[in-house]
């Protein structure tokens, strides 16, 4: 038998009862969640969901110093730029310096917003100029290289005096960098100035003289990559007779020493990459570069390093505008050399 105090307990119990409901309806959460049905179908599990990535872009600075990129400035300091590049467009060898930042946890582009790079040159008597090439710079990431200039300034640096270098890199119509997730950030940095022959050139950060990197960033909610192993493979082989003079002649103006190969792509086509590799020849001398144009001869993107080897990787947000369009690619020889290599396009 129900009493009128266990009446009135009941009606508490239930007021209470309806209020947390109410307030757990209206409460937030921190968390995305999804509920699905459990394994039986009887029980529901609970599973958070990722959060989308934000694509607002941001100006980021990074800066060089003994280790790589990185996100804070760091105290002065100095590192040689010894001469490690046997040919770097000048007929004498020069500096070739790598410096990376830390990966990246998700996609990101950098571009198409210009990208500045400065830097800061030291020495501790007399650097003459090497006459033809004296600085370059390229951007990228450690997967595909993308953006490059060369300044011939012919500079003389006198010891107590620091050199400032900079860059500004437009991109043009080119695509964006990309640097998939897991990849880092990579540029290199070039000195032709002929310090080999005189004083020791070193490259200076921190402090007063910050070296640093400049560029626009954008998450991406799509990794280019994510479905590469899928891409149906195009190869082009061929070999390219060097002009046999310095390459900096034959940067302004190719000449006869670049091949073309054409190709589809395809209506559904969401991944283009291209993959440039020397087969053949002296690799420490080989300087190979491609290039990806319309029909018309409108620059899309461009492997450009002192190296043999070059990737073009391109995503959706480019390849939508290029579906069913013939692409032209050049690849170009800049160094005195005979050499082989193989294209290979994937398509997704």
């Amino acid at each position: 038998m129900r009493t009128p105090f266990h009446i009135m307990i009941l009606l508490l119990l239930a007021v209470v009862f309806a209020g947390c409901t109410d307030g757990d309806a209206e409460k937030p959460s921190d968390d995305p969640e999804l509920v699905t049905e459990g394994p039986n179908g009887d029980e529901s599990e609970t599973v958070t969901a990722e959060p989308l990535i934000d694509q607002t872009p941001v100006e980021e600075t990074l800066y060089l110093d003994g280790s790589g990129l990185v996100a804070q400035a760091p105290a002065a300091g100095s590192m040689p730029m010894a001469g490690s590049y046997s040919s770097c467009f000048v007929t004498r060898p020069c500096s070739f310096l790598t410096f990376e930042s830390e990966s990246t946890d998700v996609p990101i582009a950098l571009g198409p917003e210009p990208v500045k790079i400065t830097y800061w040159l030291a020495t501790d008597s007399a650097v003459p100029s090497a006459g033809a090439f004296d600085h370059g710079v390229w951007v990228g990431s450690t997967y595909a290289m993308a953006l490059n200039a060369i300044q011939t300034n012919n500079d003389v640096i006198v010891a107590g005096t620091p050199l400032k270098v900079e860059f500004t890199l437009e991109f043009g119509t080119k695509a964006p960098v990309f640097v998939p997730a897991g990849e880092s950030v990579r540029i290199y940095l070039i000195s032709g100035l002929a310090h080999e022959e005189s004083g020791t050139l070193k490259l200076l950060y921190g402090g007063d003289t910050p070296s640093a990197i400049t560029y626009t960033r954008h998450n991406l909610t799509e990794d280019p990559l994510a479905n590469i192993s899928a891409a149906e493979p195009t190869g082009f082989s061929s070999s390219l007779a060097g002009p046999g003079f310095p390459a900096t002649a034959a940067r302004s103006e190719p000449g006869e020493h670049y091949n073309h190969h054409g190709f589809t792509v395809g209506d559904n086509t969401t991944l283009i990459e291209v993959r440039l590799e020397q087969t053949d020849g002296p690799s420490e001398d080989a300087d190979l570069d491609v290039d990806l144009y319309t029909a018309g001869g409108e620059a899309i993107a461009g492997g450009h390093t002192p190296t043999g080897t070059e990737t073009i990787l391109l995503g959706r947000s480019t390849v939508e505008g290029l579906r069913g369009e013939n692409l032209v690619l050049r690849v170009t020889l800049f160094s005195g050399v005979n050499v082989a290599y193989t294209v290979t396009v994937l398509m997704d």
